[in-house]
Formats: C-alpha cells, structure tokens, sequence
C-alpha cells in the first residue's frame, strides 16, 4: 500500500497487482507476517494521527513540487505515506473538512483525489 500511495501521489501509475496465489507456502506465510506487522504499525501510527492530523505536503514542505523526487524518499514519503494512514481511516466528513480548510494551490490540482 505504501508504494502505491507514494507512486499516486508522484502521479504514476499503480503498480501491477500483487498475485498472492503465486507464493510458495513459505513465501505466503512470510507474506502474511508482514501484512500483519504493517497493520499493527498503521493503527499505532492512525493513533498518533488523530490526535495530530497531517498537514498537506504543500504546506509542509512548501519548496517541494507535487512531482518533485522528494516525495519518493526519505521525509517527504514520509509525509505522504501519514497523509494517507490517515485519510484511511478517517471518516469522509474529515476528509471533507480538510480539504475546505487547505485550499490546493496552483500545481496540486487533483492531488485531493488521488
């Protein structure tokens, strides 16, 4: 899910589904583990965010533009990667109120939608 956010964000394209049928058992069983251990790290991370929301990357790192290779790596992936922990699992009134309340600049058009 991280990739995928990041590489939306970037505004590439999805990369190719994941085809979970194709492991091996052990590979499946590692698979699972992992899935389990990203989830128990986004509540505990959705935790944080509620009390302290995200701001937008245009405001937050406001010298990065929307397709700048700062967001693939490092505090920028970051960034988006809370951004969409947290639009994950807030309700669609939350996600409305934030979009009124941080108006998307010139070159962040869309950027609410993807």
């Amino acid at each position: 899910m991280l990739v995928f956010s990041v590489l939306v964000a970037c505004g590439e394209d999805a990369p190719e589904a994941f085809d979970e049928s194709t492991l091996t058992p052990q590979q499946y069983q590692e698979w699972q583990k992992i899935k389990k251990e990203r989830d128990i790290s986004d509540q505990k991370l959705w935790v944080e965010l509620k009390a302290n929301p995200p701001t937008p990357p245009w405001i937050a790192y406001p010298g990065h533009e929307r397709y700048d290779v700062f967001w693939r790596m490092g505090v920028g992936e970051d960034h988006i990667a809370k951004l969409y922990v947290y639009f994950k699992n807030s309700p669609v009134e939350v996600r409305k109120i934030f979009e009124s309340e941080y108006p998307v600049p010139k070159g962040w058009e869309g950027w609410h939608d993807e």
